[in-house]
């Protein structure tokens, strides 16, 4: 954000209650009766939600799936150790 350019120009620059309304909204939604929740999977499925909020969909799994090849790759180049039985 500009907040230079927001008070020059008398714009409103605090994020106090967008700040706000994301903990209240995200709480309720992650905080349901028993939800346990670990940070990568709440990252996820808001990393999620907001992709599809912004009709950003498409590079969403775009991303995912780079993510997972390059992660096959490392695999494959790195192969599990061979004293463990098939």
């Amino acid at each position: 954000m500009d907040y230079p350019r927001c008070r020059r120009e008398g714009l409103p620059c605090a994020s106090s209650r967008v700040e706000s309304v994301c903990k209240n909204v995200v709480g309720a939604r992650m905080k349901r009766g028993d939800m346990r929740w670990t940070v990568q999977g709440v990252n996820a499925i808001l990393a999620l939600r907001c992709s599809i909020k912004s009709g950003q969909l498409d590079g969403y799994f775009d991303r995912i799936r780079k993510a997972v090849a390059r992660e096959l790759r490392a695999f494959a180049t790195h192969p599990v150790d061979s004293a463990i039985p098939a």
